[in-house]
């Protein structure tokens, strides 16, 4: 029983792997750590800021990208009933699906309500739960219809999020208002999640959840469709220059879509869908470039290193900062301050230029949390969140 319980969650078995894929979930999940546990309250290089609402730099492609890979992963794991390499969707199907649905969001919430877990300071939105939400409703959608169905529901989700922020009358600032304030994903979510779960902190930044997680959504559902291309029979390299070409057009397309439709992560608009899909396309182009046409693959090791384990890496280094954020050092005056700062200030912080200190931080603790992964690696376990 304990065995079969365990091989849910744990397995050693890492000899199917993808490993342009892998390359590319270890490259945005290391992207996302450095990314997201710089020091407090310090400059960080721009490349490493998410823009402040319109537009995108480095740190914006991180997110959409794993979504990306989520998708792939969904099409190279469960096959394709379309194409008979699998039957119909059976009970044991959903469980599974079910199963890891309800573990990212269990994952989210004990993360992110920590240490508190008090009634009316619980939060339910985050990242784990938004990489839940898609990965349920784009398996979902896999295990009943082909890629010419998931293709029109992607077309349907960008135009119709598009729609939604063009159309919709926000009170006080109208349609078609871009702003934190006046768009229309706030208003939808006011009237439909503030009545369940009252008013959130991502609301009061500007933020919404529903109508970006269409926009995210679609982003999945962008990489499912690569999926299918990967899992047809033609030749390694046709298969490369198709997804370097559909990259490049989605890119472009994403570019010129910004005229009329911003690109912007916080809204997840579709032309930022768009733009970043075509990203995520180029990079694993080159990522099976590399590995697999140029037969470099020992190069993208350190890659495959915490791609194997990405969602443990991501829970691991959360962990490790909310001990930070929380655990408090005494000081000589009776008082006390945060792990995190303390650490800062002691070894980080007299770099004449802030951003050297802040980006020697991050690559500290993205190194110690890569080491626990490192030995995840070296032991042949992958766990399977």
């Amino acid at each position: 029983m304990r065995n079969s319980l365990v091989s849910h969650f744990v397995s050693r078995d890492l000899s199917a792997r993808n490993l342009a894929l892998d390359g590319l979930r270890g490259l945005m999940i290391l992207g996302m750590i450095l990314v997201n546990h710089p020091p407090p309250d310090v400059p960080v290089f721009a490349p490493l800021a998410h823009a402040a609402w319109h537009g995108w730099s480095m740190a914006d492609t991180i997110f959409p990208g794993f979504l990306f890979t989520v998708g792939v992963s969904i099409r190279l794991a469960m096959g394709d009933v379309q194409g008979n390499k699998r039957p119909a969707p059976t009970g044991a199907d959903y469980l599974k699906v079910l199963r890891r649905f309800a573990l990212l969001l269990l994952l989210n919430f004990l993360l992110l309500n920590f240490p508190y877990y008090e009634l009316g300071r619980l939060t339910f939105t985050g990242t784990l739960a938004r990489i839940g939400w898609c990965y349920l409703i784009v398996a979902v959608i896999h295990l009943h219809s082909g890629w010419r169905v998931q293709l029109a529901l992607l077309c349907i989700a960008l135009v119709g999020q598009w729609a939604a922020y063009a159309s919709i009358q926000v009170p006080v600032f109208g349609s078609g208002n871009l702003t934190p304030q006046g768009n229309a994903g706030v208003y939808i979510d006011k009237l439909i999640l503030t009545p369940l779960f009252g008013p959130s902190r991502p609301d009061a930044d500007g933020y919404s959840t529903l109508l970006p997680t269409l926009g995210a959504v679609a982003t999945t559902l962008i990489g499912l469709l690569a999926g299918h291309w990967l899992c047809t029979q033609r030749a390694l390299s046709e298969k490369v220059n198709g997804l370097l070409v559909v990259g490049l057009a989605l890119a472009l397309l994403g570019s010129a879509w910004d005229a009329v439709l911003p690109v912007n992560k916080p809204l997840w608009s579709a032309s930022y869908v768009m733009l970043m899909a075509g990203i995520s396309l180029l990079l694993l182009a080159a990522l099976y470039w590399v590995g697999e046409i140029n037969g470099r693959g020992s190069w993208l090791t350190p890659l495959k290193i915490a791609g194997v384990n990405a969602l443990f890496f991501y829970v691991f280094a959360q962990s490790i900062q909310r001990l930070l954020v929380y655990g408090r050092w005494p000081t000589g005056d009776g008082g006390s301050v945060r792990l995190r700062k303390l650490i800062y200030e002691q070894y980080f912080s007299h770099s004449p230029v802030a951003e050297v200190g802040s980006l020697c931080y991050a690559l500290v603790f993205l190194a110690i949390c890569y080491g626990g992964v490192f030995v995840l690696y070296r032991k042949r376990l992958f766990i399977k969140l």
